[in-house]
């Protein structure tokens, strides 16, 4: 498949990305996403020497998008205003609003006037932590054994001002297990100091 096949991530101010997968599309997680790590795990089992899959989440935003963003569609311009995203977040809710009364183009505003941007947030970082969680016991239920590991390279957690994280925190959520917490390595301030 190609981009096209899966739902476009919504920009809060720009609208659709045609570059950019809404971060919460379980179609594009089962077909582009899961398969490596999967497969990895298999080739662990089958031929040994591997004890683990670090999983970088360095996610930029095309340059070629206009505007260009070099940095995540996923935290820094904020999340996803599909109507997918949306609408699920308003039914948790169980609001009268439905998505389809409210344009992409005000949803933000929305959010913003009713002080639930940090809900919103935490929805989607469990929405992604779900998403993860199946990731997690598909790659487990073939390699037992295989350590997961996540570059959580924004500190940031819901709420805590312009980097809010909710797609690395959801990964970072939907990886561990009690048995097993996922191993986290995270950057400095910045880059020179290492992990």
């Amino acid at each position: 498949g190609t981009l096209k096949d899966y739902r476009a991530f919504v920009h809060r101010d720009t609208g659709p990305a045609k570059l950019v997968v809404c971060p919460v599309d379980a179609a594009y997680w089962k077909n582009l996403i899961m398969p490596t790590p999967i497969e990895m795990a298999k080739l662990g089992v089958k031929y040994g020497g591997l004890d683990g899959v670090l999983i970088d989440g360095e996610l930029y935003g095309p340059l070629n998008a206009r505007p260009a963003i070099s940095v995540s569609f996923y935290m820094d311009v904020g999340p996803c205003m599909c109507d997918h995203c949306f609408g699920d977040f308003l039914t948790q809710m169980r609001g009268k609003e439905k998505w389809a009364d409210i344009p992409w183009k005000d949803r933000y505003v929305w959010l913003q006037k009713r002080k639930l941007t940090r809900d919103y947030n935490a929805r989607l970082r469990d929405n992604v932590a779900a998403l993860a969680r199946q990731l997690e016991q598909q790659v487990h239920a073939v390699n037992p054994d295989l350590l997961l590991g996540l570059m959580n390279w924004y500190k940031n957690e819901i709420g805590a001002g312009p980097h809010e994280n909710y797609f690395l925190h959801g990964l970072r959520n939907g990886l561990k297990t009690s048995k097993r917490p996922v191993m986290v390595w995270t950057e400095g301030p910045e880059y020179e100091q290492g992990y």
